[in-house]
């Protein structure tokens, strides 16, 4: 049941979308650039470029930046 409901939580978090800054983060991850690179231009810590993708990764439901370009893209997130 914790599951379910997990899982619905999880769903209705990702159908509210991606903030500005959760979209930059999966933009940089889809053209392969690294934590320390995105860091670097987007002026965010390492630190804060990691919390804004474990973020992403929930409101995608995905576990790390593979899926989360391949679920952007499905969901057309990416161009």
């Amino acid at each position: 049941q914790a599951g379910v409901v997990d899982h619905v939580r999880r769903r209705a978090e990702a159908e509210a979308g991606l903030s500005a800054r959760e979209q930059q983060i999966l933009e940089r991850l889809a053209r392969g650039r690294s934590v320390p690179d995105i860091g670097r231009e987007l002026h965010l810590s390492p630190d804060t470029v990691k919390t804004y993708a474990r973020r992403l990764y929930e409101k995608l439901a995905v576990r790390n930046a593979a899926e989360a370009v391949a679920e952007g893209m499905r969901r057309g997130l990416l161009d």
